[in-house]
């Protein structure tokens, strides 16, 4: 082992390019030359717990607006249904969210003007 070598981390970026950085050890003065690669994936979930949700984002006294906000949705690749209650409301249900999702799909949902939702967790019995 060299002494004059000093210790290095590879990170891997989203981007897959490899950023080297320096490692001091405080508690000698010898450096022993190691190599770690350490792969940085935002995209992968942290906790493995996960629930299906439904996030209601309307509900209309005329069918055909609920239909036509369904429609809309749809082309955003949700899937949506329509629940007619006893008041005589059409109620617009995005179904099928993980819970993991549940933020970016508010951020969408912000995005097309729809921002008073309420999220439910769904029955999968």
């Amino acid at each position: 082992m060299d002494t004059n070598e000093e210790e290095t981390t590879d990170i891997t970026t989203d981007d897959n390019s490899t950023v080297p950085t320096a490692l001091e050890d405080d508690t000698s003065n010898q450096h022993e030359h190691s190599q770690t690669n350490i792969t940085q994936d935002t995209n992968e979930p942290v906790t493995t717990n996960t629930n299906t949700l439904s996030i209601q984002v309307g509900s209309f006294s005329i069918e055909e607006n609920a239909g036509n906000l369904k429609q809309m949705l749809e082309t955003q690749s949700f899937n949506v249904r329509l629940k007619r209650v006893s008041s005589g409301f059409t109620r617009v249900i995005i179904t099928k969210i993980s819970s993991i999702d549940l933020e970016k799909t508010k951020q969408i949902l912000t995005g097309l003007g729809i921002t008073d939702v309420i999220v439910r967790e769904e029955n999968n019995s």
